[in-house]
C-alpha cells in the first residue's frame, strides 16, 4: 500500500479542491449582489442603463464559475484513478473505506462524480 497516497494527504487535496470550487461559486454571488443593488435603485435611468450589462455579466460569471473546467476535472480524475490503480481496490469507495478516509466534502464528491468516479464513502 506504500505506492498509494496516504489518507491524510488525500483528504487535504480533496478539501483544497472543494474549497476552491466553493470559492469560485461565491465569486458569482458577488456579481448577483451587484445586480440586486441595481434592481433596488430608486432612480429609473440608472436602472435602465445598468441592468442589462450587469445581469449579463452575472449570468456569464455564474456559468463560468459553476462549471469546473476540464483541467480541474482531469486533476480529480488523476487522483481517483491513482488510488484505484495503486491500491488494488475495485473502486474509489473501496479504497476510501479501507484507508479510513473521512471528512470529505460533498463538493468534492460532486467533482469526483463529474470526473467519472462517483463516491459515497468518507463524506462528512
Amino acid at each position: 500500500m506504500a505506492d498509494v497516497i496516504n489518507a491524510t494527504s488525500y483528504e487535504r487535496i480533496a478539501g483544497y479542491y472543494a474549497a476552491a470550487h466553493d470559492s469560485l461559486l461565491s465569486i458569482a454571488d458577488n456579481y448577483e449582489d451587484a445586480v440586486y443593488e441595481i434592481v433596488i435603485l430608486d432612480d429609473l435611468y440608472p436602472t435602465l442603463d445598468l441592468i442589462d450589462p450587469f445581469y449579463s455579466a452575472w449570468v456569464a460569471g455564474l456559468a463560468s464559475f459553476s462549471n469546473p473546467t476540464l483541467t480541474i476535472l482531469n486533476a480529480v480524475k488523476a487522483l481517483q484513478r491513482h488510488v484505484v490503480r495503486r491500491s488494488g481496490e475495485d473502486t474509489v469507495d473501496d479504497w476510501i473505506t479501507s484507508a479510513g478516509v473521512s471528512g470529505l466534502d460533498q463538493t468534492f464528491a460532486d467533482l469526483s462524480e463529474l470526473a467519472g468516479y462517483p463516491i459515497t464513502q468518507g463524506l462528512s
